[in-house]
Protein backbone atom coordinates (compact mmCIF):
# COMPACT_ATOMS: atom_id res chain seq x y z
CA UNK A 1 0.00 0.00 0.00
CA UNK A 2 1.26 3.33 -1.24
CA UNK A 3 1.88 5.88 1.98
CA UNK A 4 0.37 9.39 2.31
CA UNK A 5 3.52 11.01 1.97
CA UNK A 6 4.22 10.01 -1.25
CA UNK A 7 1.60 12.42 -2.48
CA UNK A 8 3.17 15.12 -1.39
CA UNK A 9 6.31 16.97 -2.47
CA UNK A 10 9.67 16.04 -0.96
CA UNK A 11 10.30 18.45 1.75
CA UNK A 12 13.09 20.23 1.99
CA UNK A 13 14.76 18.45 4.68
CA UNK A 14 16.59 19.49 8.25
CA UNK A 15 19.94 18.38 7.85
CA UNK A 16 19.77 19.68 3.91
CA UNK A 17 19.01 23.42 5.61
CA UNK A 18 21.81 22.58 8.26
CA UNK A 19 24.17 21.62 5.42
CA UNK A 20 23.12 25.18 3.58
CA UNK A 21 23.30 26.95 6.92
CA UNK A 22 27.23 25.66 7.38
CA UNK A 23 27.87 26.56 3.56
CA UNK A 24 26.75 29.94 4.41
CA UNK A 25 29.44 30.61 6.61
CA UNK A 26 31.73 29.53 4.47
CA UNK A 27 31.07 31.20 1.24
CA UNK A 28 30.47 34.63 3.32
CA UNK A 29 34.02 34.30 5.03
CA UNK A 30 35.72 33.57 1.30
CA UNK A 31 33.82 36.37 -0.34
CA UNK A 32 34.97 38.45 2.22
CA UNK A 33 38.85 37.12 2.03
CA UNK A 34 38.18 37.35 -1.58
CA UNK A 35 36.14 40.13 -3.28
CA UNK A 36 36.50 43.20 -0.29
CA UNK A 37 40.19 41.72 0.59
CA UNK A 38 40.99 41.37 -2.71
CA UNK A 39 44.61 43.05 -2.84
CA UNK A 40 45.22 41.28 0.90
CA UNK A 41 45.29 37.74 0.12
CA UNK A 42 48.96 37.50 1.06
CA UNK A 43 48.08 37.90 4.45
CA UNK A 44 44.30 36.85 4.44
CA UNK A 45 43.59 33.83 2.26
CA UNK A 46 44.60 31.12 1.52
CA UNK A 47 47.51 31.25 -1.05
CA UNK A 48 48.55 34.51 -3.02
CA UNK A 49 46.60 35.86 -5.88
CA UNK A 50 49.11 38.76 -7.66
CA UNK A 51 46.02 40.02 -9.19
CA UNK A 52 43.63 41.73 -7.51
CA UNK A 53 40.51 41.43 -10.18
CA UNK A 54 41.18 37.39 -10.16
CA UNK A 55 40.81 37.07 -6.52
CA UNK A 56 37.58 39.70 -6.62
CA UNK A 57 36.66 37.08 -9.55
CA UNK A 58 36.59 34.07 -7.08
CA UNK A 59 34.75 36.19 -4.27
CA UNK A 60 32.07 37.03 -6.83
CA UNK A 61 31.48 33.57 -7.33
CA UNK A 62 31.47 32.68 -3.69
CA UNK A 63 28.64 35.31 -2.96
CA UNK A 64 26.89 34.22 -5.88
CA UNK A 65 26.65 31.39 -4.43
CA UNK A 66 25.41 32.96 -1.26
CA UNK A 67 22.98 34.71 -2.82
CA UNK A 68 21.79 31.28 -4.60
CA UNK A 69 21.69 29.60 -1.13
CA UNK A 70 20.02 32.32 1.33
CA UNK A 71 17.10 32.16 -1.76
CA UNK A 72 16.54 28.87 -1.66
CA UNK A 73 16.46 28.52 2.27
CA UNK A 74 12.97 30.15 1.81
CA UNK A 75 11.76 27.61 0.01
CA UNK A 76 10.13 24.48 1.70
CA UNK A 77 10.19 22.01 -1.29
CA UNK A 78 13.27 20.22 -2.20
CA UNK A 79 12.27 20.16 -6.21
CA UNK A 80 13.01 23.88 -5.43
CA UNK A 81 16.29 23.87 -4.14
CA UNK A 82 18.41 20.64 -6.06
CA UNK A 83 19.07 22.92 -8.88
CA UNK A 84 21.90 24.61 -6.54
CA UNK A 85 23.38 21.13 -5.85
CA UNK A 86 25.19 20.85 -9.22
CA UNK A 87 26.60 24.10 -9.01
CA UNK A 88 28.26 23.87 -5.72
CA UNK A 89 29.60 20.10 -6.12
CA UNK A 90 31.00 21.46 -9.49
CA UNK A 91 32.97 24.07 -8.02
CA UNK A 92 34.07 22.41 -4.82
CA UNK A 93 35.32 19.24 -6.41
CA UNK A 94 37.26 20.85 -9.38
CA UNK A 95 38.88 23.89 -6.51
CA UNK A 96 39.84 20.48 -4.62
CA UNK A 97 41.52 18.96 -7.51
CA UNK A 98 43.52 22.40 -8.17
CA UNK A 99 44.22 22.22 -4.03
CA UNK A 100 45.93 18.89 -4.67
CA UNK A 101 47.86 19.92 -7.96
CA UNK A 102 49.25 23.15 -6.36
CA UNK A 103 49.78 22.53 -2.93
CA UNK A 104 53.01 23.95 -2.94
CA UNK A 105 51.20 27.57 -3.64
CA UNK A 106 49.22 28.01 -0.55
CA UNK A 107 50.02 29.29 3.12
CA UNK A 108 50.43 26.12 5.30
CA UNK A 109 53.91 26.85 6.84
CA UNK A 110 53.12 30.54 6.97
CA UNK A 111 54.31 31.69 10.28
CA UNK A 112 51.89 34.41 10.32
CA UNK A 113 48.87 32.74 12.05
CA UNK A 114 45.82 33.85 10.47
CA UNK A 115 47.66 33.31 7.17
CA UNK A 116 48.51 29.40 8.38
CA UNK A 117 44.54 29.21 9.32
CA UNK A 118 43.13 30.57 6.50
CA UNK A 119 45.32 28.34 4.35
CA UNK A 120 44.43 24.88 6.45
CA UNK A 121 40.81 25.81 6.48
CA UNK A 122 40.45 25.57 3.05
CA UNK A 123 42.14 22.40 2.92
CA UNK A 124 39.81 20.85 5.08
CA UNK A 125 36.40 22.63 3.36
CA UNK A 126 37.71 21.16 0.26
CA UNK A 127 38.24 17.43 1.65
CA UNK A 128 35.39 17.78 3.61
CA UNK A 129 32.34 19.73 1.53
CA UNK A 130 31.73 17.60 -2.10
CA UNK A 131 31.32 14.29 -0.49
CA UNK A 132 29.15 16.19 1.93
CA UNK A 133 27.28 17.63 -0.62
CA UNK A 134 26.47 13.94 -2.47
CA UNK A 135 25.74 12.52 0.90
CA UNK A 136 22.78 15.21 1.41
CA UNK A 137 21.53 14.53 -1.83
CA UNK A 138 21.37 11.16 -1.45
CA UNK A 139 19.67 11.69 1.71
CA UNK A 140 17.46 14.48 0.60
CA UNK A 141 16.32 12.55 -2.43
CA UNK A 142 15.08 9.38 -0.52
CA UNK A 143 12.67 11.33 1.27
CA UNK A 144 9.08 10.49 0.85
CA UNK A 145 7.59 12.33 -1.46
CA UNK A 146 6.88 13.35 -5.21
CA UNK A 147 8.08 16.47 -7.05
CA UNK A 148 4.76 18.21 -8.73
CA UNK A 149 5.03 18.30 -12.51
CA UNK A 150 6.36 21.19 -14.26
CA UNK A 151 3.92 23.83 -14.59
CA UNK A 152 5.76 27.19 -15.96
CA UNK A 153 8.33 26.44 -19.02
CA UNK A 154 11.32 29.01 -20.17
CA UNK A 155 10.43 30.65 -22.62
CA UNK A 156 12.52 29.27 -25.84
CA UNK A 157 14.84 32.46 -25.95
CA UNK A 158 15.75 31.59 -22.53
CA UNK A 159 16.20 28.13 -22.94
CA UNK A 160 18.58 28.42 -26.23
CA UNK A 161 20.11 31.42 -24.06
CA UNK A 162 21.16 29.38 -21.22
CA UNK A 163 22.43 26.49 -23.23
CA UNK A 164 24.72 28.72 -25.56
CA UNK A 165 25.99 30.22 -22.36
CA UNK A 166 26.73 26.42 -20.47
CA UNK A 167 28.39 25.52 -23.26
CA UNK A 168 30.50 28.55 -23.81
CA UNK A 169 31.44 28.39 -19.98
CA UNK A 170 32.18 24.88 -19.37
CA UNK A 171 34.31 25.02 -22.66
CA UNK A 172 35.99 27.73 -21.34
CA UNK A 173 36.43 26.26 -17.54
CA UNK A 174 37.80 22.95 -19.05
CA UNK A 175 40.43 24.35 -20.72
CA UNK A 176 41.37 26.50 -18.28
CA UNK A 177 41.55 23.79 -15.68
CA UNK A 178 43.03 20.62 -18.07
CA UNK A 179 45.43 23.17 -19.97
CA UNK A 180 46.07 26.44 -17.99
CA UNK A 181 50.16 26.91 -19.50
CA UNK A 182 48.35 26.62 -23.00
CA UNK A 183 45.01 28.80 -22.20
CA UNK A 184 45.72 31.40 -19.64
CA UNK A 185 47.05 33.82 -22.06
CA UNK A 186 43.81 34.19 -23.98
CA UNK A 187 41.88 35.20 -21.02
CA UNK A 188 41.62 39.18 -20.31
CA UNK A 189 43.69 39.42 -17.81
CA UNK A 190 47.05 38.07 -16.34
CA UNK A 191 46.87 34.44 -14.70
CA UNK A 192 48.57 31.98 -13.15
CA UNK A 193 48.21 27.89 -13.69
CA UNK A 194 46.83 27.62 -10.16
CA UNK A 195 44.45 31.12 -10.66
CA UNK A 196 43.57 29.31 -14.35
CA UNK A 197 42.25 26.33 -12.88
CA UNK A 198 40.34 28.15 -9.93
CA UNK A 199 38.73 30.34 -12.81
CA UNK A 200 38.20 27.37 -14.82
CA UNK A 201 36.29 25.92 -11.76
CA UNK A 202 34.21 28.71 -11.47
CA UNK A 203 33.39 28.95 -15.23
CA UNK A 204 32.55 25.34 -15.13
CA UNK A 205 30.27 25.36 -11.89
CA UNK A 206 28.53 28.70 -13.95
CA UNK A 207 28.05 26.51 -17.29
CA UNK A 208 26.55 23.88 -14.86
CA UNK A 209 24.36 26.37 -13.61
CA UNK A 210 22.69 27.27 -17.04
CA UNK A 211 22.88 23.76 -18.10
CA UNK A 212 20.26 22.99 -14.86
CA UNK A 213 18.59 25.50 -15.24
CA UNK A 214 17.51 25.21 -18.74
CA UNK A 215 17.15 21.31 -17.81
CA UNK A 216 14.59 21.86 -14.74
CA UNK A 217 12.81 24.07 -17.58
CA UNK A 218 10.49 25.23 -15.16
CA UNK A 219 10.25 28.75 -13.33
CA UNK A 220 9.39 27.94 -9.72
CA UNK A 221 11.99 24.97 -9.55
CA UNK A 222 14.71 27.55 -10.74
CA UNK A 223 14.14 30.56 -9.23
CA UNK A 224 17.40 30.25 -6.21
CA UNK A 225 19.85 29.27 -9.20
CA UNK A 226 18.58 32.21 -11.34
CA UNK A 227 19.22 34.74 -8.56
CA UNK A 228 22.76 33.03 -7.87
CA UNK A 229 23.33 33.16 -12.11
CA UNK A 230 22.31 37.05 -11.99
CA UNK A 231 24.38 37.94 -8.85
CA UNK A 232 27.62 35.93 -10.78
CA UNK A 233 26.95 38.28 -14.03
CA UNK A 234 26.28 41.53 -11.45
CA UNK A 235 29.48 40.82 -9.16
CA UNK A 236 31.77 40.14 -12.28
CA UNK A 237 30.77 43.37 -13.44
CA UNK A 238 31.40 44.82 -10.49
CA UNK A 239 34.89 43.18 -10.48
CA UNK A 240 35.65 45.06 -13.71
CA UNK A 241 35.22 48.42 -12.73
CA UNK A 242 36.99 48.32 -9.35
CA UNK A 243 40.18 46.62 -11.19
CA UNK A 244 39.96 47.85 -14.97
CA UNK A 245 43.60 48.77 -15.42
CA UNK A 246 43.89 45.23 -15.23
CA UNK A 247 41.89 44.33 -17.73
CA UNK A 248 43.51 44.02 -21.44
CA UNK A 249 40.43 45.23 -23.49
CA UNK A 250 42.09 45.10 -26.61
CA UNK A 251 41.37 41.26 -26.81
CA UNK A 252 38.45 39.41 -28.34
CA UNK A 253 38.43 37.46 -25.28
CA UNK A 254 37.72 40.90 -23.02
CA UNK A 255 34.82 41.19 -25.31
CA UNK A 256 33.31 38.27 -24.95
CA UNK A 257 33.53 37.78 -21.41
CA UNK A 258 31.28 41.26 -20.97
CA UNK A 259 29.20 39.63 -23.56
CA UNK A 260 28.91 36.50 -21.63
CA UNK A 261 28.12 38.75 -18.49
CA UNK A 262 25.75 40.24 -19.75
CA UNK A 263 23.82 37.86 -21.22
CA UNK A 264 23.38 35.94 -17.91
CA UNK A 265 22.46 39.17 -16.11
CA UNK A 266 19.74 39.96 -18.94
CA UNK A 267 18.44 36.21 -18.57
CA UNK A 268 18.31 36.02 -15.26
CA UNK A 269 16.30 39.27 -14.21
CA UNK A 270 14.20 38.00 -16.99
CA UNK A 271 13.44 34.70 -15.77
CA UNK A 272 12.73 36.42 -11.92
CA UNK A 273 10.58 38.56 -13.23
CA UNK A 274 8.44 36.30 -15.14
CA UNK A 275 8.36 33.64 -12.15
CA UNK A 276 7.79 36.37 -9.50
CA UNK A 277 4.90 37.88 -11.68
CA UNK A 278 3.80 34.39 -12.29
CA UNK A 279 3.89 33.96 -8.07
CA UNK A 280 1.78 37.08 -7.61
CA UNK A 281 -0.99 36.27 -10.09
CA UNK A 282 -3.03 33.92 -7.45
CA UNK A 283 -3.11 36.91 -5.04
CA UNK A 284 -3.76 39.39 -7.84
CA UNK A 285 -6.89 36.98 -9.10
CA UNK A 286 -7.86 37.01 -5.55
Amino acid sequence: MKSLGTSTPQPLTSYARIMALVVVALVFLAGVQLYILAEQTDRYFAWTITAPVTAAFLGGGYWSALVAILYGLRQKNWVNVRSTLPTAFTATTLLLIATLLHIDKFHLTSPIFITWLAAWIWIVVYIVVPPTLLVVFILQSRTPGTNPPRQHNLPHWISVALTSQAVLAILVGFALFLAPQTTMGLWPWQLTPLTARAIGSWMCAVGATGAIIAWEDDLSRVAASLAGFGAFGIFQFISLFRYQEGIDWRTSSSFLYVLLLLSISIVSAAGLWMERRRARMPSIAA
